[in-house]
C-alpha cells in the first residue's frame, strides 16, 4: 500500500476548535496539563540490562524482508497523560514507518533522534543502517530500561546511545544539546500525536533539534479514539 505522504509548517498556529469546549471539558484540560507539567523534567537514563541476560526473553517481528527481536512483555496498560505514555505496546506506526525507511532511506553515519520512541522499531533500523549515534526519549523510564535497551543493545552496534526520559520540553532539549550538539540529521517519531497538545509540542522539539540539512519522518493516525481525539 501506499504511503501518504504531506508537509506542514512547524510554525503554524493551532487550529480553531470548531466548537466552543464546555465549562467541564475546560476543567478537565486544565487537570490533565497541571499532571503533566509536573513531570516535564527530563533525565538521562543509564539502563543496568544485559543484551545477554539469559532472564529477557525476546519475541521476532517482520517488517518486510528485515527480523527484529524485540522484548516480551506482558504489561497491559492504559495511557494516562503525564503518567504512562504507552510505551510498552508496539504501535502500527512504528511498523509502517520502519518499512517506509527500510524501502527508501539510509542511516549511514547519521546522528539520528527517535521521540517517544517506546520499544524503537525505527531506531532499530537506523542501528542496522549505520547511525553513528542514536538519542532514544521515551517518557517513561522504566520502559527505556525494560523493554527498549534489552532490544536495543542487542543489536551489537559501536554506535553512540543515548537514552532520556521525560517530557518534551526545554529541560530535554538542554540535554541534547549538551550530549549532542543539539541537532540531529534523522529525527523519528511513531504515534506520538495522539493527544492534539501533543502536536505543537512534537513540531517544536523538532524543529528545535533538526540539522539545516536533516529530515523528520513522523508516522500518525488521523484519528484516535478515546485518547482525546487526532492530531
Amino acid at each position: 500500500k501506499k504511503a501518504n505522504m504531506f508537509a506542514f509548517d512547524f510554525f503554524a498556529p493551532p487550529l480553531a476548535p470548531s466548537a466552543p469546549e464546555s465549562k467541564e471539558e475546560q476543567q478537565a484540560k486544565s487537570r490533565e496539563q497541571e499532571t503533566i507539567e509536573h513531570a516535564t523534567v527530563a533525565e538521562r537514563v543509564y539502563p543496568s540490562v544485559s543484551a545477554h541476560d539469559d532472564s529477557i526473553q525476546y519475541r521476532k517481528i517482520s517488517v518486510e524482508e528485515q527480523t527484529y527481536e524485540i522484548v516480551t512483555s506482558n504489561m497491559i496498560r492504559s495511557v494516562e497523560p503525564g503518567v504512562y505514555e504507552g510505551g510498552a505496546e508496539i504501535w502500527e506506526c512504528a511498523i509502517d514507518l520502519t518499512a517506509y525507511l527500510q524501502r527508501t532511506q539510509k542511516a549511514n553515519n547519521l546522528r539520528v533522534l527517535e521521540l517517544g520512541c517506546g520499544r524503537a522499531l525505527p531506531s532499530l533500523w537506523a542501528l542496522r543502517h549505520g547511525a553513528t549515534s542514536l538519542a532514544l526519549c521515551d517518557f517513561n523510564a522504566h520502559v527505556l530500561c525494560n523493554i527498549t535497551a534489552p532490544s536495543v543493545l542487542r543489536e551489537q552496534t559501536q554506535s553512540s546511545i543515548h537514552f532520556y526520559s521525560g517530557a518534551w520540553g526545554d529541560s530535554l532539549s538542554n540535554l541534547l544539546t549538551l550530549d549532542h550538539g543539539g541537532s540531529f540529521d534523522l529525527i523519528l517519531s511513531a504515534e506520538t500525536t495522539y493527544r492534539p497538545e501533543l502536536a505543537q509540542q512534537l513540531a517544536l522539539t523538532v524543529a528545535r533539534h533538526l540539522h539545516k540539512d536533516g529530515q523528520a519522518f513522523i508516522a500518525t493516525k488521523r484519528y484516535y479514539f478515546g485518547l482525546g481525539g487526532g492530531a
